[in-house]
C-alpha cells in the first residue's frame, strides 16, 4: 500500500511539473532595411521569426529624427500613431499600444489573456517614415526589454532573444534628364557609356534607378547583353538606339 501510494505521489508531481513547465524559446526580432530618395514616404517592417508562442512583451525603437521622420500620426487615442499591426499575430486576443510620439522614438507593448499566443512569423507591425535629408545608412536600433513565450499553457517563460537592427539609406533625387543610352549621367552617349554599361553587365560598376532606364534600351525592363551589344553597335556607327 505505502509503496502503491509513493507511486501515485510521483505521478502527481510529474504531472504538475508537465502542466507548470515552460521551456524557453527562441524569439528574433528583426527591423527591415530599406532605401529611398529624400522626400520619399518608406514603410519599415518590424518583424518576428517563425515558430513562438509571444505572449506580452516590448520592443522599443530608436532613430534618427533629423533623418527620419515618423508619418500618420494620429490625435485619436485608440488609434496606432503608425501602422499596420499585424492580426493573423496580434489578433483580437490581444492588447497593444503605441507610447505617445516622441522624436527619434517609437515604442510598441503588447500582451495577451489567451493561455498560448499564435505560433506565427512575420511583420508585426510597420513604421512609416518619410525622408528628410541625405545620408549613408541611418540605423533604427532596436531594444527589446523583455517578451514572454508560452507554449505549454504553463507559467509564462522569458525568451531567448535575437536583434537586428535596420538601417535607411537616403539618396539624392536623381534630377539627371531622361537620354537613352546616357549610362553615365552626363548627358552624352559616346564609348565611356558603352563601357560602362558593360562593366555593369560584369558586377564591375553600379547604375542609378534613372541611367538603369536610359541603359534599357530594348525596353524590356531589364538591362543585360543585348542593351550593352545595342549601344556599342551605335557608339560604332552601325546601329541606332
Amino acid at each position: 500500500m505505502k509503496r502503491l501510494t509513493a507511486i501515485l505521489l510521483a505521478l502527481v508531481m510529474l504531472f504538475a511539473m508537465t502542466c507548470t513547465a515552460s521551456a524557453e524559446e527562441a524569439v528574433t526580432i528583426t527591423v527591415g532595411s530599406v532605401k529611398g530618395e529624400i522626400g520619399d514616404v518608406i514603410e519599415v517592417p518590424v518583424t518576428v521569426s517563425d515558430d513562438h508562442y509571444m505572449v506580452n512583451g516590448r520592443i522599443f525603437l530608436t532613430y534618427d529624427p533629423t533623418v527620419l521622420e515618423l508619418q500618420q500620426v494620429c490625435e485619436d487615442g485608440d488609434t496606432p500613431y503608425f501602422e499596420t499591426v499585424n492580426p493573423d499575430i496580434l489578433d483580437s486576443s490581444f492588447m497593444w499600444a503605441f507610447s505617445t510620439p516622441a522624436a527619434g522614438k517609437a515604442n510598441f507593448v503588447f500582451a495577451t489573456s489567451s493561455a498560448t499566443g499564435n505560433r506565427t512569423g512575420g511583420a508585426i507591425y510597420t513604421l512609416t517614415f518619410k525622408l528628410l535629408k541625405e545620408t549613408g545608412n541611418s540605423t533604427i536600433v532596436v531594444t527589446v526589454p523583455e517578451i514572454k513565450t508560452n507554449s505549454t499553457g504553463g507559467d509564462d517563460t522569458a525568451a531567448v532573444l535575437t536583434l537586428v537592427d535596420g538601417t535607411v539609406r537616403v539618396t539624392e533625387v536623381d534630377n539627371t534628364p531622361a537620354m537613352r543610352g546616357d549610362t553615365n549621367g552626363d548627358g552624352n552617349v559616346n564609348l565611356a557609356d558603352a563601357t560602362r554599361l558593360f562593366y555593369y553587365i560584369n558586377g564591375l560598376a553600379e547604375l542609378t534607378d534613372q541611367q538603369l532606364l536610359n541603359a534599357d534600351l530594348t525596353g524590356d525592363g531589364s538591362v543585360d547583353l543585348n542593351d550593352a551589344s545595342q549601344l556599342f553597335y551605335f557608339v560604332a556607327g552601325i546601329g541606332e538606339l
